[in-house]
């Protein structure tokens, strides 16, 4: 099914008793929805941000009015509904056919330009329902209002095909939620105080996660709860994803031909970074340093030890003979008979590196650690967000750790970490900083993962 089941259709018509079977429809198929006139008072002071579906009339009045006119009058209803850079479909929903519907098509590249629908569909409200002089419209008899809706609207979509799998994805979510909500009340209706049970799972669940580090008034207690059912969510919305998402349209994904750094990054940043961080020092907490914290250790070394050395040879070599070699032995010479003036080369690039880059130190603590209130000091990783424009500069080396391209601040970085630097700091150590960023479980666990590699490397004692 195409129509959003979660809220998300609107429906505009200065005339209720037109829009009334449409509201019937919609009403006896569960699909939640809402109704305008173009009554200016009943309109909303914001537009909706997760509008889905609008189903339009285009005459908003009887009365006659040059074309103009009444385009204006429909862009002002709009800019109360549709929010700009929203995926929507529009239902033109009209009486008749509308010798209007180019203009409205028209509207949306000139003036709406931020707020065009990705599919405009024009529907005459007379091949679903039919006229009786004193019932005003009904529906035709054995008649599937919805079922055509939804046909119609599936001829149209397979133009824009991908936007199927997001239409039934936020549909599933609504399900999936639904579900996990049934689950948790139906536990605590079994017995006879339902409200007090309620909080016992609550707290229960909150402890779970956070174990002796469980603190806090009742709103704090509910929050942390609130985050263990987003753990249930996830797991029901996997299945479910699975077993209904039901997809008929989309056809085919080609492997893009290009995909821009940035995009990677961008996403990349969704997928590994809580960019809205706690207050709190928690496992996977980033703190950024500034100032004279960058010239102290162990920040001063990071750049030197994860720099690229056979590249920064390999250019200065090129800038002082005028040509490449590929000889390793060659420019090994050339920087050794020229050691000083190689030494400032380096030393140049470190710092224009270090000027667009930042430093930071990451907490990678156990999460059972700081359950368990296990904790006797901070684990830190100091590690680069190094400047994407430098990214060729990176060296590779098992001590080194190197993240796919972030986006953070509009700015392209990869989070470098040296282990080699892992430290222990005091437990108070960030109190009172708040993080720049968090990074997700899966993230931080890659980032621990690496770190056990590092620090278990099997040695052996033996001659050679």
């Amino acid at each position: 099914m195409l129509l959003p089941q979660n809220g998300r259709i609107v429906i505009i018509d200065d005339k209720e008793s037109q829009a009334m079977p449409l509201i019937k429809t919609l009403s006896k198929h569960k699909f939640p929805f809402t109704y305008h006139s173009d009554d200016e008072d009943c309109l909303p002071n914001e537009p909706y941000s997760d509008l889905r579906t609008l189903f339009l009339d285009i005459n908003l009045t009887d009365t006659a009015g040059d074309v103009k006119t009444i385009m204006s009058q429909l862009a002002g209803v709009l800019l109360r509904i549709v929010p700009e850079n929203v995926p929507y479909i529009l239902i033109v929903w009209s009486i008749k056919e509308n010798d209007l519907f180019p203009e409205v098509e028209k509207l949306f590249t000139d003036s709406l330009v931020t707020r065009k629908p990705i599919v405009v569909l024009s529907l005459k409200k007379s091949d679903f329902f039919d006229y009786d002089p004193e019932l005003g419209e009904i529906l035709k008899d054995d008649f599937d209002v919805i079922s055509e809706i939804n046909k119609r609207l599936t001829s149209e979509i397979e133009k824009v095909d991908a936007f199927e799998a997001l239409i039934k994805w936020e549909n599933v979510i609504h399900i999936s939620s639904s579900e996990v909500i049934n689950e948790i009340i139906s536990l605590a209706s079994k017995k006879q105080n339902i409200n007090d049970d309620l909080k016992s799972i609550y707290f229960k669940l909150a402890e779970a996660m956070w174990g002796r580090q469980l603190k806090g008034d009742a709103k704090e207690i509910a929050l942390k709860a609130a985050i263990v059912f987003n753990q249930l969510l996830s797991d029901r919305l996997e299945f479910n994803v699975k077993q209904n998402l039901g997809l008929s349209i989309i056809k085919e994904i080609p492997p893009p031909s290009t995909f821009e750094e940035k995009d990677k990054a961008i996403f990349n940043s969704k997928l590994l970074l809580n960019i809205q961080s706690s207050d709190e020092t928690l496992p996977g907490n980033v703190y950024e340093h500034s100032g004279d914290e960058i010239e102290k250790y162990p920040f001063n070394g990071l750049i030197a030890d994860s720099i690229l050395v056979q590249l920064v040879s390999s250019e200065f070599y090129e800038s002082k003979n005028g040509k490449k070699t590929e000889s390793s032995d060659e420019i090994a010479k050339y920087k050794t008979e020229n050691k000083k003036e190689y030494g400032s080369y380096e030393k140049a690039i470190r710092e224009k590196i270090k000027a667009i880059s930042k430093f930071v130190s990451i907490e990678v603590s156990p999460i059972c650690d700081y359950a368990q209130k296990k904790w006797k000091s901070n684990r830190v990783c100091p590690a680069i967000l190094w400047h994407g424009d430098y990214f060729s500069y990176i060296g590779k080396s098992d001590n080194l750790y190197i993240s796919p391209p972030l986006y953070i601040k509009d700015t392209l970085f990869h989070l470098v970490i040296d282990f080699r630097y892992f430290t222990a700091m005091q437990l108070d150590t960030f109190k009172g900083k708040k993080a720049v960023f968090q990074l997700k479980h899966s993230f931080l666990t890659d980032i621990q993962s690496f770190l056990a590699r590092h620090i278990i490397r099997p040695g052996i004692t033996s001659l050679n």
